[in-house]
C-alpha cells in the first residue's frame, strides 16, 4: 500500500501518468495500475482523468494533503540512514572478554573515539558468548580453537598465542627451569587444560579465571601459562618473565564476528580496521 501512496502522490504532483513514471523509472502501465489498486482499496475515484491531464478528486485532494508529508518524512528518514561510504557515526557496540577488552580493547578505543568524535562506543565485557541480534550488538572479538558455526559471519583476524611466566621473585627462590623435566620440581600454577597442552603437567594449584592466574604468578606463586596479550603489561613493567621461551603454543584464534547478513555500517568497518593494524606481530591479520 504504501507503494501506492508514492505512486498516487507522484502522479498528483507531477499531473500526469507520463511524468510520474519518468520521475519514478516504472513503467506507465505500472503507475496506472498502483493508482487502480489504491482506488480499489479506498472505494472511491481519486483521480479525474482526461487526455490532457490528471487532476485529484476532492477524495483525492483530501488524501495527498494527509500523505505528503508522511511520504515525505518517510523519505527523510530512510536518506539519513548512513551508509558504508559515509564516515563514521553512530553508536558502536562491541563485546569482547574482559582481559582482552580491558588489556587490548581499551586503547584501540580510546584511539577510535579520537579519530572519529561522531561516533558513540559501548564496550559489553564479559566471558559469555552473547547473542549479537538479540543485544543490539555490531560486532564481537572472540576466541576459538575452530570456527564458529552459526555465530554470524566471522572473520579470523591473528591467533591467540600462550607461554610460561614466572615472577622475578619466585625464580629467585626456587631457581629458573631450563627444561619442561625441570618443571616437576617447581609448583605450577594455571587452567589444567592449557598447562597440560603446553607441558603435559597437572597444575598443582588451578583455576578457570585467568585473572587470578595473572595475579597468583605476579605475587610469586609459581610458574603458569598466560596468553601473550595477558601478560604483556607485567612483562613490560619487569613483575613477570617468560620461562622456557621454546614451550609456547598457538591456543585459538581470534575472530571478528558481525551479525546478520547486511552492509556492515562504516562505523563498524573503520573499528574493525583499527583493530587489525594494532594486532601484535604474535596475532597477524589472516582476514
Amino acid at each position: 500500500m504504501w507503494d501506492d501512496l508514492h505512486v498516487f502522490r507522484t502522479v498528483v504532483d507531477e499531473g500526469s501518468f507520463r511524468r510520474a513514471a519518468d520521475r519514478l523509472g516504472i513503467a506507465r502501465s505500472s503507475v496506472s495500475r498502483a493508482v487502480a489498486q489504491l482506488e480499489a482499496r479506498v472505494g472511491v475515484a481519486l483521480l479525474h482523468r482526461t487526455t490532457r491531464q490528471v487532476a485529484p478528486t476532492a477524495e483525492g485532494a483530501a488524501l495527498h494533503a494527509r500523505v505528503a508529508p508522511l511520504l515525505g518524512g518517510l523519505q527523510q528518514a530512510v536518506d539519513a540512514i548512513p551508509t558504508p561510504g559515509d564516515a563514521p557515526q553512530g553508536t558502536l557496540r562491541l563485546t569482547t572478554t574482559e582481559d582482552y577488552g580491558a588489556i587490548v580493547l581499551a586503547p584501540i578505543v580510546a584511539a577510535y573515539a579520537a579519530r572519529y568524535p561522531q561516533v558513540e562506543v559501548e564496550t559489553v565485557l564479559t566471558n559469555r558468548v552473547v547473542d549479537l541480534m538479540a543485544e543490539r550488538l555490531d560486532a564481537a572479538i572472540r576466541f576459538s580453537v575452530r570456527s564458529l558455526p552459526g555465530a554470524g559471519r566471522a572473520q579470523r583476524i591473528g591467533s591467540l598465542t600462550a607461554g610460561l611466566y614466572a615472577a622475578p621473585s619466585y625464580l629467585a627462590r626456587h631457581g629458573t627451569p631450563s627444561s619442561l623435566d625441570d618443571l616437576h620440581q617447581h609448583v605450577l600454577v594455571g587452567y589444567p587444560s592449557l598447562l597440560e597442552g603446553l607441558t603435559g603437567i597437572r597444575p598443582r594449584v588451578r583455576s578457570d579465571a585467568m585473572q587470578f592466574v595473572l595475579a597468583t604468578l605476579v605475587a610469586g606463586g609459581g610458574i603458569g601459562p598466560l596468553a601473550s596479550f595477558l601478560a604483556a603489561p607485567d612483562v613490560a613493567r619487569g613483575a613477570l618473565v617468560r620461562v622456557l621461551p621454546g614451550c609456547s603454543d598457538d591456543v585459538g584464534a581470534l575472530w571478528w564476528v558481525v551479525p546478520g547478513d547486511g552492509p556492515v555500517p562504516a562505523r563498524v568497518s573503520a573499528f574493525r580496521a583499527m583493530l587489525v593494524a594494532s594486532l601484535s606481530p604474535e596475532t597477524p591479520p589472516s582476514g
